[in-house]
């Protein structure tokens, strides 16, 4: 099967969630057999080198690399007001782009062609025109759900700009929804938003190789790792350190908060907090989670599945997250992972598992569990492979 992904990103190095996502799909689609081409994006906000991509993954897909801007300006965001299509969606599309796709449409046939979320849904008529391949949809998240989500949390100005731009998203998720031969979700919550516009469907998550619980180092450590460029990291953060971590230290101030992630604000990475140390971009984010303790996940708004959660899961690291930030996520709550939906309750779990070594080990057991379960790189490639066998008979 001959498989094209349209990218809004380079995926190597995997240095946010949808990076790790895009990554793993390509590598489970290459465990399983399929020919692989993937045209990326390469922004100015997200600028990879090319030669970062592993040589194996290299030498077996067929990359098509296109370096353009992507970035807001206040003036292009105040201009797409008066614009039926969203500010988020249209700002990646690019002549340059188009004109590689044209390029790679006329030169090669493909059984299937995938966007990777809707940012890439612009060049939808381009793929009609120029090709006979079943186009599918990779939802990562419902992003209308997102900007919705982070509403009441946000600036005056940001407020009235996010209100305007999500009535769009959704208007245009919705007709995106409508126009793919099918969607692949990336959650079951996800997956019963789409259901409504499009009954081709199913739910694929991120992928991992190898679930293995390690042994927790320190149970007095706790961290955030994650990308602070993303509006619902910002407030999560904010969130923590304002109403959760107070509450922590007051009754335990032999407790440690640390944050990391590439992107952070001169703001964040001088944050002075009692037991708060702030790391900014790291190198490896496996021996960070490693080194550090308990995981963090904070997040008042979402949609999807978190990345970051799923690789947490396979170190068999003991979580705790909010509701919001779980969702899609199948554990169970004080077995899996500790699911929280207050301040409050966020801070008494954090105390519960400093005090409780022994639930820590017996929950960061059974999330390497959850994940070989449910998480199988390979498993889940070869079983969106069998539904498009069956969806379009494909060879």
């Amino acid at each position: 099967m001959k498989i094209l992904l349209l990218c809004n990103k380079l995926p190597y190095p995997g240095n946010d969630g949808s990076s790790i996502a895009i990554a793993k799909m390509i590598e489970g689609y290459l465990e399983v057999g399929a020919e692989v081409s993937a045209l990326c994006l390469n922004t100015v906000k997200h600028f990879k080198e090319p030669e970062n991509i592993p040589e194996d993954i290299r030498l077996k897909v067929d990359f098509t690399i296109v370096n353009v801007d992507t970035n807001p300006t206040r003036r292009n965001a105040f201009a797409n007001l008066f614009q039926k299509l969203p500010f988020h969606v249209s700002r990646f599309f690019q002549t340059d782009v188009a004109n590689q796709l044209k390029e790679l449409l006329a030169n090669n046939t493909f059984d299937i062609i995938q966007l990777e979320g809707i940012f890439m849904m612009p060049y939808y008529r381009i793929i009609r025109e120029h090709s006979k391949a079943k186009v599918v949809l990779r939802a990562h998240n419902v992003e209308h759900q997102i900007w919705k989500r982070a509403i009441p949390s946000a600036q005056p100005v940001l407020k009235a700009f996010l209100k305007n731009q999500t009535a769009k998203l959704k208007r245009y998720e919705n007709w995106c929804a409508t126009q793919v031969d099918a969607i692949i979700p990336i959650s079951e919550n996800d997956a019963e938003y789409f259901a409504d516009f499009n009954q081709s469907s199913i739910t694929i998550p991120c992928g991992i190789d190898d679930a293995k619980h390690i042994e927790l180092i320190d149970n007095s450590k706790f961290f955030h790792l994650g990308a602070m460029d993303w509006l619902p990291n910002q407030q999560g953060i904010k969130w923590l350190l304002t109403e959760v971590w107070p509450l922590v230290y007051a009754q335990n101030n032999t407790l440690t908060l640390h944050l990391a992630g590439r992107a952070m604000s001169k703001e964040l990475l001088q944050h002075k907090q009692e037991g708060v140390t702030v790391y900014g971009e790291i190198d490896d984010a496996f021996e960070f989670r490693k080194n550090h303790g308990i995981m963090l996940v904070p997040l008042l708004a979402a949609s999807g599945i978190r990345i970051k959660i799923i690789e947490g899961l396979a170190q068999g690291l003991p979580i705790i997250s909010t509701q919001i930030g779980a969702e899609g996520i199948p554990g169970i709550n004080g077995k899996d992972i500790v699911l929280v939906s207050t301040a409050q309750s966020f801070a008494d779990a954090i105390l519960d598992l400093a005090n409780n070594p022994e639930k820590c080990e017996l929950i960061g057991k059974n999330a390497a569990i959850l994940a070989n379960e449910n998480f199988n790189n390979k498993n889940l490639a070869n079983k969106l492979l069998a539904f498009f066998k069956t969806e379009w008979k494909t060879s």
